[in-house]
Order: structure tokens, then C-alpha cells, then sequence
């Protein structure tokens, strides 16, 4: 019945938000049945009803945190850039100017990455996620290759560009959550540019005049 699935829907969405507060409250640690039904004020076995065990209401946080954390999906305003490498940069951008206000979910998803060294599962959706988050960068990724043309000697693929751009991603994130005094957005921004930044444009070699 579609007014019982939309309560449950609801009632879902309600126990994960409670999850997400103990969370980022207590640590994963915290996180157990009682403790989010004491924060959503219901009873134990209506969480239970919606997740078998703690394990799954872990992997629904998860599962929820990463479908809201890690995008990487390029908007109509970044494409819409003249050049690829302009539409990489914007979006790099877009990504670290979104940092400070993501921190709470950040420090999360670490606590999650320390869980998941030992934990199959929770590994398993880490590893999908990031891999999600390489794919919706890589056409982006390519563009930029096939935009240098014979710069890049056949050397580099998009899909390594790709991969170094999650990887820088993830090094500032874990700057930003572990030492974020000493991590400013705006520097590491000029610093990406100015690496890189386009190489000069040589001036073409003026022929001598012929005397006439």
C-alpha cells in the first residue's frame, strides 16, 4: 500500500537521522539500537523492525552518508566552462569549498574507514563509493587529456587522472578533519591552479626579412 510504504519511508528516514546525531555524538562506539530509539524517542523493537541489527543500521548510515558525501558529479554551471581543463579545476574547486561545512559527515566517514579495516562490508561499500566517485569524474578526466593532446606523450589516461584527482581529494579531506587549522581551502585552490596551470605558449620563431 503506498500510504504504508511512505510511512515506512518516513519512519526510516526519522531513525537514521537519530542514527546520524548519536553518531557524530557518541562515535560509532555509541551507536547501538537503544541508544537511537532513545533519540528518536521509540521503542527498541521499532528500530529493530527497520534494521535486523545494529550491524544493518550501521551499513544504512553508511549507505545513507555516502550517497550524501561523495558525489563528484559535475553541475550545468561547470560544464558549461570553455575548456577541460577550466571545467576540472571548477570542479576541484566546488569540492574543497564544500569541506568546512561538510565536517561533521567527514569525521564520520573516517570513523567509518577505521571501522572498515577490519570490517568486509563496510570496506566493500568504501571502496564502491570512491570508485563512483573516479567514474563520475572521469569523463571530465579524459577531456582534459584529449584536450592536451601530445603534452602527455600517450603517458597518462583519464582514468589515472582521475584517480589522482580522488586521491588529492581525499588527502585534503583527512587535512581539513584531522588538522584543519592548518589546512585553508583558499591556498590549496591557488596551489592546485598554479601547478596546473597551462604551459606558456611559445612564440612562434619570426622568419628574418628578405631583402628586397
Amino acid at each position: 500500500m503506498p500510504g504504508r510504504r511512505a510511512s515506512e519511508e518516513f519512519r526510516r528516514d526519522q531513525l537514521l537521522a537519530a542514527a546520524f546525531t548519536v553518531a557524530t555524538r557518541t562515535r560509532l562506539e555509541g551507536l547501538t539500537i537503544r541508544a537511537v530509539a532513545r533519540e528518536a524517542g521509540l521503542s527498541p523493537g521499532l528500530v529493530l523492525f527497520h534494521f535486523a541489527s545494529r550491524d544493518a543500521l550501521l551499513i544504512a548510515l553508511l549507505d545513507r552518508l555516502l550517497a550524501e558525501t561523495i558525489v563528484g558529479e559535475a553541475t550545468a554551471e561547470i560544464l558549461a566552462l570553455p575548456s577541460a581543463r577550466a571545467r576540472l579545476l571548477a570542479l576541484l574547486a566546488r569540492e574543497l569549498e564544500l569541506l568546512p561545512g561538510r565536517r561533521t559527515r567527514l569525521e564520520l566517514f573516517f570513523d567509518y574507514w577505521v571501522v572498515g579495516i577490519g570490517h568486509r562490508a563496510i570496506r566493500g561499500r568504501i571502496q564502491r563509493a570512491l570508485q563512483r566517485y573516479r567514474d563520475a569524474i572521469l569523463p571530465l578526466a579524459e577531456a582534459v587529456v584529449a584536450e592536451e593532446g601530445g603534452r602527455l606523450g600517450g603517458v597518462v589516461t583519464g582514468a589515472d587522472l582521475a584517480g589522482l584527482v580522488v586521491a588529492l581529494i581525499e588527502g585534503c579531506v583527512m587535512q581539513a578533519v584531522v588538522d584543519p587549522k592548518a589546512f585553508d581551502v583558499g591556498r590549496a585552490l591557488t596551489t592546485i591552479a598554479a601547478v596546473i596551470a597551462p604551459p606558456p605558449v611559445e612564440a612562434a620563431a619570426t622568419a628574418p626579412a628578405r631583402r628586397r
